[in-house]
């Protein structure tokens, strides 16, 4: 039933996910009520991944490190997977990435161990180090897991790797290898269930093309299509990246009405560094409209100052010190 719940939920839009998500944890104990630890973190896996699609991040994390837990007691390449997805799902969801890192690591040594090739490996490792501002690492992590999807058929894990490769290469500011990667993504999302694969890779596409071409119709569109798939987690860095180039093109009450809704659902999320992002774009409006010294005084930078003193990603956190460096010393009498 679980195998079978598997390819459901890949085949086509689920009409209640909640119920097919409470049925899966419901099979999950089941499964180790019986002893099968791999179908019991299938079920918690599954159940997870729904979860954070929606944006339920919180039951979403409980139900991966449940699923991690589960395989302790089980084979050596069980404890990996177990290991290695819980990891992925800490990152994915920027939460407590120093424990992210650490049972990632863990799980490594484990794999190598056993000649064992986890393709949840690479796409944590890439993402982590996509946090840490490490492109060329992150690159190279994230394509040796987008090659292992694709021999091993996991067509949604592609999707995910290619995906952080295309917001690796914006976040450097290489919209061209960007651009490639969101083909990869349409071409894969056009294969999958109607879910937020195939409007994401419409929007990040339609971002390469705002910042390359200049051309901005169908952005809002595709950021509809998120929307409606209620795809809260890839919608707000879809609009944290869109707003930024609109402040570029002087295009600031677009600016102003995606870093809005961005900076809400980062906060609903519990995203700090597209907390962040969000609070720095609708800074550099304010910057813009009253100038730099009316900032000081400003909620908005004592709130980007609280959100660097958490866990937020280097490029945002080398942004809002350079950009609160120059608020402090303009506002010097």
């Amino acid at each position: 039933r679980l195998e079978l719940a598997e390819i459901r939920i890949s085949a086509a839009p689920l009409d209640d996910w909640q119920a097919a998500a409470g049925e899966l944890i419901e099979l999950a104990e089941n499964a180790l009520d019986h002893g099968a630890l791999r179908y019991a973190r299938q079920g918690y896996q599954l159940a997870s991944y729904l979860r954070w699609v929606h944006g339920q991040c919180g039951e979403a994390l409980s139900d991966s490190l449940q699923g991690e837990r589960v395989t302790r007691s089980g084979t050596d390449r069980e404890q990996v997977v177990g290991m290695a997805e819980a990891a992925k799902c800490l990152a994915l969801l920027e939460r407590d990435l120093p424990r992210a890192d650490a049972m990632i690591l863990e799980a490594q040594a484990l794999a190598a161990r056993q000649g064992y090739h986890c393709a949840a490996i690479p796409t944590c490792l890439g993402i982590l180090r996509y946090y840490e501002g490490q492109w060329d690492r992150a690159c190279e992590q994230l394509m040796e897991a987008r090659a292992l999807c694709k021999s091993q058929g996991d067509r949604v894990s592609e999707f995910l790797a290619n995906e952080y490769l295309a917001l690796t290469e914006t976040e450097r500011g290489d919209f061209h290898q960007a651009a490639r990667h969101c083909r990869a993504m349409r071409a894969i999302g056009e294969r999958l269930r109607e879910g937020s694969e195939a409007p994401l890779a419409d929007a990040m596409s339609g971002l390469c093309h705002y910042v390359l071409e200049g051309a901005h119709e169908g952005l809002d569109e595709a950021c509809d299509r998120l929307r409606v798939v209620d795809a809260k987690q890839r919608l707000t860095y879809v609009l944290n990246r869109v707003a930024r180039q609109d402040i570029r093109n002087s295009r600031w009450s677009d600016a102003e009405r995606r870093s809005t809704e961005a900076l809400s659902l980062a906060q609903t999320m519990e995203l700090p560094t597209e907390s962040l992002l969000a609070c720095l774009n609708l800074a550099e409006i304010k910057r813009h409209h009253l100038g730099t010294g009316a900032l000081a005084e400003d909620p908005l930078l004592e709130r980007m100052r609280s959100l660097c003193r958490s866990t937020v990603g280097a490029s945002a956190r080398k942004r809002a010190a350079k950009l609160m460096h120059q608020v402090t010393d303009e506002a010097k009498p």
